[in-house]
């Protein structure tokens, strides 16, 4: 059984500015790279700057706790890009293992807000179309067909 070495004189920051680097010698766009770097610092302010990983997953159970339930994207953003970090870091053996496999801390999903027209809304629609304008012809029979009026 192979044990990984874990490096001990290295702090959180230091490592994840390795992984900047790497991202950045990566050629990832520009915007990506400013997501990973956004979203590490904001978690390197409120951590211990450790490579604990008993510290690391107490401080990411904390961080991800503090995020609103507003939307999955607010949650899944951060949750990806520092995922990366960890899961580069641990096969890079300055971590153990990666964190959050351990926690499995799973992406929000996005059971999405979509809500069924009104009839009256489809019906006002339909009114609206010109029915002599193929497009508008061709709009009214797909709803037609969806609905199942005939």
């Amino acid at each position: 059984m192979r044990m990984k070495m874990v490096c001990d004189d290295r702090t959180l920051a230091e490592v994840a500015n390795e992984f900047l680097a790497l991202k950045k010698a990566q050629k990832v766009r520009e915007r990506t790279l400013n997501d990973y770097k956004k979203y590490i610092d904001k978690f390197l302010e409120q951590s211990q700057n450790s490579l604990d990983v008993d510290v690391l997953k107490i401080e990411i159970l904390e961080y991800f706790a503090d995020i609103p339930k507003t939307s999955p994207a607010r949650f899944n953003h951060p949750y990806q890009y520092l995922h990366a970090l960890f899961a580069w870091a641990a096969k890079q053996d300055y971590i153990p293992y990666n964190p959050f496999e351990k926690l499995e801390l799973k992406k929000v999903r996005d059971e999405g807000n979509v809500q069924p027209a009104e009839i009256r809304d489809i019906q006002a629609f339909l009114k609206a179309l010109d029915k002599h304008n193929y497009t508008e012809l061709r709009d009214y029979n797909i709803v037609l067909l969806k609905t199942g009026k005939k």
